[in-house]
Parts: C-alpha cells; structure tokens; sequence
C-alpha cells in the first residue's frame, strides 16, 4: 500500500477496536439512541487520532512515538472546550486566555509537525519505501 492509503485505511481498524467500549453501556442500560451518537463521535475522534499516529509512524519510521502519543492522548483525552460555557467568575476572568492558548497550540502544532517530523532526522526507511510490486521485492535481495 502506498503511504497515503495506509495513513487512511489502518484507523478504521484502530476506530473499530474502540467500539467494544459500547458493550458497558447497553448493560449499564443507556439508551440505543445516546449510545449511537456517543459512540459515532468515538468512532470519529479514534479514526483521526488513528490517521495522524498513523502518518507520525510512517514519518518517523519509530513505534515509540506512536505510543507515547497514543498514552499522552490516552491520559488527558479530549480538549476540554466546554469550559466557554461556565459561568463562574473565574471561568469568565480567563475565558479569552483560554481561548487564544488553545488557538496558539493549534498554530504551533500546525508549524512544528512537519520540520518535527522529517524522515531524515529519523533516519527512517518507511518515509521513502515506495514497492509497486513484488518484483521490486524480489529484484533487492
């Protein structure tokens, strides 16, 4: 497979082995209705998340990247952005610092990951595998 469709095929295996989760709610009885919506945002959250471990893997050419962004994610889980609705007076006092910290992350997430990511710095082999067949195999060895 060429990177590209390996970046966008191995999440569905990775969003997929999420959905067992749902099994606990039917038996703690939550609702059909609940659990498909709950259990499509997991599905699309898991698979992006999965995308981008996927396309860090592939630039690096390293697992351990993969896993310990997998258990950073793991420990604090999603961006709290429900916190624009609270009312408290220091919620309110810190709601713009709020906002524009999460803004500058973006950003910077966005300038860093490619310079942060080359394949060279790495020394990685996957970033310029390119097999078109098993000829090409066969024709290396």
């Amino acid at each position: 497979l060429d990177r590209v469709t390996t970046i966008l095929l191995a999440p569905v295996f990775f969003s997929l082995s999420h959905i067992h989760l749902a099994y606990g709610d039917i038996k703690e009885g939550v609702s059909l209705h609940d659990i498909a919506i709950n259990y499509s945002l997991q599905l699309f959250y898991t698979y992006t998340f999965g995308a981008f471990v996927s396309f860090i893997f592939i630039r690096t050419g390293h697992f351990v990247a993969v896993l310990i962004i997998h258990s950073l994610c793991n420990l604090n889980g999603l961006p709290k952005i429900n916190i624009f609705s609270y009312n408290s007076p220091l919620i309110i006092k810190y709601r713009v610092l709020v906002a524009l910290s999460y803004v500058a992350g973006f950003i910077a997430f966005g300038l860093a990951l490619m310079p942060l990511t080359e394949p060279q710095l790495y020394a990685s082999i996957l970033f310029g595998l390119e097999i078109s067949s098993s000829k090409d195999i066969n024709s290396t060895r």
